[in-house]
């Protein structure tokens, strides 16, 4: 086991040992949190590279590690409010360095993060209960999509899509 420098509320495990950890930022006294940071650590529990989701706030955090070790999509699931899901990707930052490459998934969508396909090159991203009509399978890295199902329409869904799932193979959902 390890002790890493930071109160991670989630992790994931990825190539040599390094570790993506997610961790609540709390204003002073705060009993909730007012934002969240993505940070890379070493296999020593060294701090590599720090990113801080503005709009988290006491958000529920989660990492899905994509199948290569050096990806993840981190979700921040806000209750009522919503969810964030950040894309991932560690780069090389000169003198063998790594460092975060983050970006928003889904914007103003509230996606939950279905998983990634077997081979990792597409994730599916869930509908929120807040509006539980569309599921959306995209790309990865490149996150142009691949595919999208909008219940809205169909009267034999009355409830929406849920937001559990995941691929069945490389080629289904469900």
């Amino acid at each position: 086991s390890r002790r890493i420098p930071l109160a991670a509320d989630a992790a994931g495990l990825l190539q040599d040992g390094m570790i993506i950890a997610t961790a609540p930022v709390f204003a002073r006294g705060a009993t909730w949190s007012t934002a969240h940071r993505i940070v890379l650590l070493d296999r020593g529990g060294a701090v590599l590279d720090d990113h801080l989701v503005p709009d988290a706030c006491g958000a529920v955090a989660g990492v899905t590690v994509h199948p290569g070790l050096t990806q993840a999509v981190v979700e921040f699931a806000m209750g009522q409010d919503g969810t964030i899901a950040q894309g991932v990707q560690l780069r090389p930052s000169g003198q063998g360095l790594l460092r975060l490459d983050v970006r928003e998934l889904l914007a103003g969508e509230d996606p939950v993060v279905g998983g990634f396909s077997p081979s990792g090159d597409a994730v599916l991203l869930l509908p929120h209960p807040n509006d539980p009509s569309t599921a959306t399978v995209l790309a990865w890295p490149d996150l142009h999509p691949l595919g999208r199902y909008d219940c809205a329409d169909d009267p034999s869904i009355e409830h929406g899509i849920g937001f559990t799932g995941g691929f069945l193979g490389e080629d289904h959902v469900i």
